[in-house]
């Protein structure tokens, strides 16, 4: 059957290419068809964020600027039943202030680029803009007391170039400078050229002022895969003293290829520990609400071309880690603990579909939701209800509501932000295949 499906496969194919030049990159528009121009008209729903008392929900929507050619992203909030969806602000990554009061989120601002600001939630009036740095803040979250919020950000380091030039003679229209390159990770897909430096953390008061680094040294913060600048895992500590991430504080780090480190970081002396012994790609670090255990995924090191991840436990003093994620060989994504520490959230794929799973401390794992669709898990309420987004091979992603505390987990659609685009629409039909 296999073999009689890839037949008829790649004859289909042949006939397209050898079709007369034509219908080669042609589209006829249609109303009732989904074209390139529907595309155009599709939002990307994203990161939806639930307060701590489960009430609201903030969430990302991303959409293209036919005008100006590029993408737009604004924050929209709507409540836990579904009611009041409203715009909120411009900006992307907002992250609730612990009691619920406020909102961090990043959003262009002065002196130029992204910057960090905070707004009160329920009141009227515009938001304050907290930080006004030269680089791009990025990975926010606020302190468990709400008097600080802490952000990974780029800090340069020019590279010396040792050899005097001549000046450039006034008027003089010679060829520009070089482009010093030290490091073997020096291009990153849809940036081009990477500027020489390193990502750290850094705070900053939530009422707004000059931000302090916490992290530093030639090595950069987040779990680096191939070199790449991507987001950075990191969690505050219960007391606020202390920040755990993961990284690669090593000499080496540019050689690295995929492997990165857990590490305690001392928020007021700047001091790292690493808290993983074996070598591994260790990331996206969780600490328990009582501030004991540090929940992670990764595996050991390896050379194989890829590795399933694995959910762990340590101490947050350091010590031996457990595995707690039994016979699961499927790749866990972000975790959050649960209110009472026994267990994390997470979703995780299989064939297709991705579900919400838990994994408690004993070791037993278990899954809490069912269905053919993609449910990526957002944020959890101190409650036990969960945004997520949830996605089907009919729509994109729309926001939901998950009351982890309920038998059958019920899944709560609160967003149809493509339905004005689709609703017309008539889709494909989708036929399982397994191979």
């Amino acid at each position: 059957m296999r073999s009689s499906r890839l037949t008829a496969l790649l004859a289909f194919a042949m006939a397209f290419v050898l079709a007369p030049a034509i219908f080669v990159g042609q589209e006829t528009q249609s109303p009732s068809l989904f074209t390139t121009v529907h595309s155009l008209d599709l939002e990307r729903i994203s990161d939806p964020q639930i307060s701590p008392d489960g009430r609201q929900i903030i969430y990302t929507r991303r959409y293209v600027n036919q005008m100006e050619d590029k993408w737009e992203t604004s924050l929209w909030i709507v409540d836990a039943d579904g009611s009041h969806n409203r715009f909120l602000s411009k900006g992307s990554t907002p992250r609730w202030s612990p009691d619920g009061a406020r909102i961090a989120y990043l959003a262009e601002g002065e002196p130029k680029g992204t910057q960090l600001f905070v707004r009160w939630v329920g009141t009227d009036g515009p938001a304050s803009q907290v930080t006004r740095v030269l680089e791009s803040p990025a990975d926010p979250h606020w302190s468990p007391d709400g008097k600080w919020i802490g952000f990974s950000m780029f800090v340069p380091k020019t590279p010396v170039w040792k050899i005097d030039m001549p000046k450039t003679p006034s008027g003089a229209k010679w060829t520009g400078d070089p482009r010093i390159v030290q490091q073997l990770h020096f291009k990153q897909d849809q940036r081009g050229f990477m500027e020489a430096g390193y990502r750290h953390l850094f705070v900053v008061t939530s009422d707004g002022g000059t931000p302090r680094q916490v992290t530093s040294g030639d090595w950069s913060v987040g779990a680096r895969f191939d070199g790449l600048d991507m987001s950075v895992g990191w969690c505050w500590t219960p007391d606020g003293r202390s920040i755990v991430v993961d990284g690669m504080s090593d000499a080496t780090a540019d050689l690295n290829y995929r492997n990165s480190n857990i590490y305690l970081v001392d928020v007021a002396s700047g001091a790292a520990r690493r808290l993983t012994t074996d070598d591994g790609s260790w990331t996206g670090p969780v600490v328990s609400p009582d501030g004991k255990s540090i929940a992670f995924d990764g595996y050991p090191a390896t050379k194989a071309s890829y590795h399933a991840s694995d959910v762990y436990v340590i101490p947050v003093e350091g010590g031996a880690m457990r595995k707690i994620s039994g016979t699961l060989d499927r790749d866990a994504g972000p975790m959050t603990w649960a209110s009472d520490g026994s267990g994390v959230y997470f979703s995780s794929e299989d064939h297709g579909t991705s579900n919400i799973m838990f994994a408690g401390t004993n070791g037993a794992v278990r899954p809490l939701t069912t269905g053919v669709h993609t449910l990526s898990l957002g944020s959890v309420s101190k409650s036990g209800v969960a945004a997520a987004l949830e996605a089907t091979y009919e729509r994109p992603n729309d926001v939901v509501r998950v009351d982890l505390r309920k038998t059958g987990v019920p899944i709560v659609r609160l967003t149809s932000a493509n339905a004005d685009v689709l609703g017309a629409i008539q889709l494909g039909q989708v036929e399982k295949f397994t191979y």
